[in-house]
């Protein structure tokens, strides 16, 4: 059974309304404009975390954060966000879409998505990456802005986990705790309160937060195509990259970071295939790379 797992995501900065006071029937309205759906959700006193059907979204006072899975349309609640909040009010908008395994089943190309958003908002589109290889593709708003000093964002997007992660990843009847020890949960995020929820027959989301500090992970185990993707605010400091990849074993991964150099962070058993570094016209400083394992082997081909 064939899932999308590669996502789409904005990010969207307001001024003049506290974006935590709409309250939630206002997110279900704007996550049904992607054809998704709120699962659950965790909160605490900066940030609140909504759980969804394909991924995940996150409201503080002043942004939101949304990444999408599937044949989700992110561009529709996009521009519902925008819309609502007035673009009077819009200080940031920045949109991506990874590359995906089977493209052409989407609702809309990035193309498309890229004409929509310019009808509305005047701004920038860049390629990470090579366009038939893997790659980034990111639109922002042509607006001044000044992140804050710890406006970091860390993205790693893992693919082809080893055979032995996506079997135990596809038995069906785990509980959340399994996935959790699985994880290893209790050791990169001590501290943190989990929302998670395992997807029947397989498949699982998590959000997670730690005072201003968050963290969302997506799993589509199944093998030829799985996708695993892991997002944070955390400091590259942390021990989490190196406990995921000594996890899930992929063959290949990406990584994406906001305000972080990832130059030099290639970990053992691996090599870079492509970097991209770029100061976007935004503020942000926005890395792209590509990564490989040295040791993946030699594969049997798929039968279709």
């Amino acid at each position: 059974m064939f899932f999308e797992g590669s996502e789409k995501k904005f990010e969207a900065v307001f001024s003049g309304v506290d974006l935590r006071t709409l309250g939630v029937d206002f997110y279900r309205e704007l996550v049904a404009k992607s054809q998704a759906e709120i699962l659950s959700s965790i909160s605490n006193d900066v940030c609140d975390a909504y759980l969804l059907s394909e991924s995940s979204l996150f409201v503080w006072s002043d942004r939101v954060l949304m990444i999408t899975c599937g044949r989700t349309t992110l561009i529709h609640a996009c521009l519902h966000m925008i819309n609502k909040i007035g673009k009077e009010n819009l200080e940031s908008l920045i949109f991506q879409r990874k590359n995906e395994y089977y493209s052409h089943l989407q609702h809309t190309t990035f193309d498309d998505d890229l004409k929509i958003l310019r009808e509305t908002v005047d701004g920038t589109f860049l390629l990470f990456g090579h366009e038939h290889e893997h790659h980034n593709c990111l639109f922002h708003y042509n607006k001044p802005f000044t992140p804050a000093e710890d406006d970091k964002t860390f993205e790693l997007l893992m693919y082809d986990i080893s055979d032995e992660q996506s079997d135990f990843l596809t038995t069906e009847g785990h509980t959340q705790q399994a996935i959790r020890d699985f994880f290893k949960f209790d050791k990169i995020l001590p501290g943190f309160e989990i929302d998670d929820f395992v997807f029947n027959p397989y498949g699982y989301s998590m959000n997670a937060l730690k005072g201003d500090k968050y963290c969302t992970i997506h799993v589509t185990p199944q093998k030829h195509y799985s996708y695993v993707s892991f997002e944070t605010n955390i400091s590259m400091e942390s021990n989490f990259m190196s406990t995921i990849l000594d996890v899930l074993k992929p063959d290949s991964f990406d990584m994406v970071a906001f305000e972080q150099n990832i130059a030099g962070l290639t970990p053992d058993n691996y090599d870079s295939r492509m970097l991209f570094s770029e100061k976007i016209d935004c503020g942000y400083r926005v890395d792209f790379g590509h990564f490989y394992r040295r040791d993946a082997g030699v594969k049997a081909p798929r039968k279709l």
